[in-house]
């Protein structure tokens, strides 16, 4: 009896290694398109372009990939992404499915809904007042994605305009 049991003892330590070392592992890849129209067959078509070269007025669409390369699954997976410098968010654009998203207009400081953001104003006078912000306002993009399964993937995104 005693030599099962501690062969028994032995597989359950040479197994515990490797649940300690059993985790998520979520790797993103950003993706920048530029929206460009043109006609086909007499219809205007919209064509996602490299966004290598951009000009003022052009639509450029973000796609993060992640992937869960991990051999547990994910939860609550974060991907935080600041609005690029010389442009400004799309307001309703931002999808992700299976994902919370939320909005900062205060550089990432503090997230929410586009309801409850707000912007201090300063007025001619030199007095400060606060008002909601507007999409075009917003800072950063928040995405809180529920659950990654191990080998999972998915995307989220959202679009701009080049100022």
């Amino acid at each position: 009896m005693k030599p099962k049991k501690i062969i028994l003892a032995a597989i359950t330590l040479l197994l515990l290694p490797s649940l300690a070392w059993a985790e998520p592992k979520v790797e993103l890849k950003v993706e920048a398109r530029k929206e460009v129209k043109t006609v086909e067959n007499g219809q205007e078509v919209i064509k996602l372009l490299p966004a290598d070269t951009v000009q003022p007025g052009q639509v450029i669409q973000y796609t993060i990939y992640y992937t869960n390369t991990g051999d547990e699954a994910a939860t609550k997976v974060v991907v935080n992404n600041p609005i690029p410098k010389g442009t400004v968010y799309l307001a309703e654009t931002a999808y992700g499915y299976g994902s919370k998203i939320t909005f900062s207009a205060d550089g990432g400081k503090t997230f929410g809904p586009p309801e409850t953001l707000k912007v201090t104003v300063v007025r001619a006078d030199g007095s400060k007042t606060t008002r909601r912000a507007m999409a075009a306002e917003y800072t950063h993009i928040r995405w809180v994605i529920s659950r990654v399964a191990a080998g999972g993937s998915g995307s989220v995104g959202f679009k701009v305009r080049v100022k």
